[in-house]
């Protein structure tokens, strides 16, 4: 293993690029880190384009599919920045000094949505002006999602109950969904499949992420974690349904095979899946993981700006690093 470099990673966000229809699609993956932003390649890890930043720090980052923009959340979160990529230039910045606790950022081609604790908050990316809020029950994770595809308007959001989420609208808010109580202690993360058709919905106060179907909101099942684990920080589904991970706060990571499920009929009993395979850094540090757009393949970015590309291996239910590099970022 290759020894881990001094610099930090404090953000990360993925992104896919397909210049024409049926070429390759190139993943990459953008860090915020101590000094600044870098894009990079997520299969070599090699950087695209590194930009130094005048901030103390960042706390959220956000990128979109097939786009050059970027969105940026500094330490303060007192504004949201939103940079050009490829010009390495900032385009305009929209004030959140009237948000109270800012925990979480999602750029959108029309639009960035800032969640805050007590509310989620949509500004226009044209006129920077606000188009509207839902508010929420206390939210210091930041607990929301939106499918990637650019005609998704459909959210997840908390309720405004403890252990209660909803769907939104954010183009038409008088659009009305059901509440559903997942748990009965506080959500912590909500994330919805590439296709939009499933939600994934953690809580950490139990052994259990629930797995719902959505607009149709019904449980589908749920994911058994080991006993010495209790709810996920992320959860992440791949690009073909096969496959999905959660990463708990011990920083490990477990894979579920989602080869039993069917996603499209409401089961008479849900069913429960446990886990595949598991994986934590060499010195069991915290790490960001993305499913890349090739069946298998795992991007994972170390804290301390190492890349690793994981293959899972069905055979042997085992992770296989095929690469590890250390990011060339300042210090």
């Amino acid at each position: 293993m290759m020894k881990n470099s001094k610099k930090k990673i404090m953000a990360c966000s993925y992104s896919e690029t397909q210049q024409k229809m049926y070429e390759e699609i190139e993943d990459t993956f953008c860090v915020a880190f101590t000094r600044g932003f870098a894009l990079a390649n997520s299969y070599s890890g090699d950087i695209i384009s590194c930009t130094t930043l005048p901030y103390k720090g960042t706390s959220f980052v956000s990128t979109i599919n097939n786009s050059n923009i970027l969105a940026i959340i500094p330490n303060e979160k007192d504004f949201v920045h939103i940079w050009d990529l490829k010009k390495k230039c900032l385009l305009f910045g929209i004030s959140l000094k009237e948000l109270e606790d800012v925990t979480g950022l999602l750029l959108r081609p029309d639009c960035v949505i800032v969640v805050a604790k007590t509310s989620v908050n949509v500004f226009n990316l044209y006129d920077q002006k606000k188009l509207g809020s839902v508010k929420t029950a206390s939210n210091p994770n930041g607990a929301f999602d939106i499918p990637p595809s650019f005609s998704s308007t459909i959210c997840a959001v908390l309720g405004q109950n403890t252990g209660e989420f909803k769907l939104h609208s954010y183009i038409d808010p008088n659009l009305e969904f059901p509440t559903i109580k997942a748990f009965s202690k506080e959500i912590n993360v909500l994330r919805f499949s590439p296709n939009g058709q499933v939600l994934g919905v953690s809580s950490l106060a139990s052994k259990k992420i629930k797995l719902y179907h959505v607009p149709e909101i019904f449980e589908i099942g749920s994911l058994k974690l080991p006993i010495s684990e209790d709810g996920a920080v992320d959860i992440r589904f791949d690009l073909f349904d096969s496959y999905m991970f959660v990463i708990t706060p011990s920083k490990t990571m477990y894979l579920y095979t989602l080869d039993c499920v069917d996603f499209a009929v409401k089961p008479e009993n849900p069913i429960t899946l446990k886990y595949s395979a598991s994986f934590s850094l060499p010195d069991h540090g915290r790490f960001f993981a993305y499913f890349t757009s090739k069946l298998n393949l795992i991007d994972v970015i170390s804290e301390k700006g190492v890349h690793y590309v994981l293959r899972y291996k069905k055979s042997t239910k085992k992770f296989l690093c095929v690469q590890e590099t250390v990011m060339n970022l300042p210090v």
